[in-house]
């Protein structure tokens, strides 16, 4: 896992960040208290992403250093999907007035 080697420059922080990430990733569909299974790991979890040293570069470091190396184990072409739609509601008639 590209996460254990996070560099959060706290090792607290990269083993909270590793082991939410692990609670998560076992339950994707679930709301964050659900997966993290009890009101502690909740609150742990929300503590994580409010501190200023869990910044989403430094989360997500190592996974786009490791990308190459994935990429490259492919062993031919890769292909980089990216989505740029985006809705706007906002002269739908439904939702004139609203918010």
């Amino acid at each position: 896992m590209s996460l254990s080697r996070a560099d959060l420059r706290d090792k607290r922080l990269d083993r909270r960040l590793v082991k939410i990430a692990e609670q998560l990733a076992k339950s994707p569909a679930s709301p964050i208290n659900e997966a993290c299974g009890n009101w502690a790991s909740t609150q742990a979890a929300y503590r994580l992403f409010n501190n200023p040293k869990a910044s989403a570069a430094g989360i997500l470091k190592p996974h786009w250093e490791a990308t190459p190396g994935r990429m490259a184990g492919c062993g031919g072409p890769v292909l980089v999907m990216q989505d740029t739609v985006f809705f706007s509601y906002g002269s739908h008639l439904k939702t004139r007035g609203l918010g």
